[in-house]
């Protein structure tokens, strides 16, 4: 094979903290537990796609990955001059790729993904939202149990947390967070421990962090700190359902993909 299309390989060691990409690489994984940044190169001469020869310099394309045991955010930041556009942070588990149009330009893709953003307010558990305060099965929870429910992300979409729907009580507090389609708790996809507010309505729960999710299946993990609240929960629905068992509240633990769904199990809610 010549050099000339041989692509310029980097060494791929993780970095544990904000780092300066280079031209020539074109794989850089983080393994962080507190924010960091990924600083491209100046775009000017790096044209996507093209492979240098002489391996100077850069082929214009380089892929940030975050590593899934890290447990916060990589952002990508351009050079002084650039302009930068797309999917800018990157969550524990996800890669983006970079491109560069050589006259100053990145572009930024979610790996796997195409540059559509939606918006994640009309995207519910079931595909259904509720449409009436007295929608749903007013459901007891119980302190040591986390009730999951599968969600479908249609398209890329920046998540701020979770919309519950609320029951007739909201005594205590809630955890909310997300999972991999593999049953895997996302640190960076995790709210904090939030008073109950507002009966037989929406709750807008905020992640610490907001969330860049690719198109695909999640799931959502939610947590009561109080018996006596209530929380309204589907009566039908196709998708799957979980209920964990010998939980600890602010803990959210890995757990078997549920496939089947359960009734008066899964929360009424959405994202946002």
């Amino acid at each position: 094979m010549s050099l000339l299309n041989t692509p310029n390989v980097s060494s791929p060691s993780s970095k544990t903290a904000s780092y300066t990409v280079s031209a020539t690489d074109d794989l850089v994984p983080f393994l962080i537990t507190a924010a960091a940044n990924a600083t491209l190169p100046a775009s000017s001469g790096l044209f996507a796609g093209l492979v240098l020869a002489n391996r100077t310099g850069g082929q214009g394309i380089v892929i940030i990955k975050n590593l899934a045991a890290s447990t916060a955010n990589v952002t990508i930041v351009a050079a002084s001059g650039d302009s930068l556009f797309g999917a800018t942070a990157v969550t524990p588990g996800q890669s983006v790729r970079a491109e560069s149009d050589g006259q100053g330009t990145w572009n930024c893709i979610i790996a796997g993904a195409s540059f559509s953003v939606l918006s994640p307010r009309g995207v519910h558990t079931g595909q259904h939202a509720s449409y009436v305060s007295t929608d749903g099965n007013n459901s007891t929870p119980v302190v040591t149990e986390t009730y999951v429910s599968e969600i479908i992300v249609p398209g890329n979409c920046t998540i701020t947390g979770i919309a519950l729907f609320n029951g007739s009580d909201v005594t205590g507090s809630v955890t909310v967070g997300l999972a991999t389609a593999a049953g895997v708790p996302i640190a960076a996809a995790k709210s904090a421990s939030t008073a109950g507010s507002g009966t037989d309505a929406y709750q807008l729960v905020p992640f610490a962090v907001a969330y860049v999710a690719a198109p695909g299946t999640l799931f959502i993990q939610v947590q009561y700190s109080s018996g006596t609240a209530r929380y309204n929960t589907h009566t039908l629905g196709v998708h799957a359902v979980l209920v964990q068992t010998a939980q600890t509240y602010g803990t959210l633990t890995s757990f078997t993909v549920p496939t089947t769904f359960v009734t008066n199990v899964g929360n009424i809610m959405g994202l946002y």
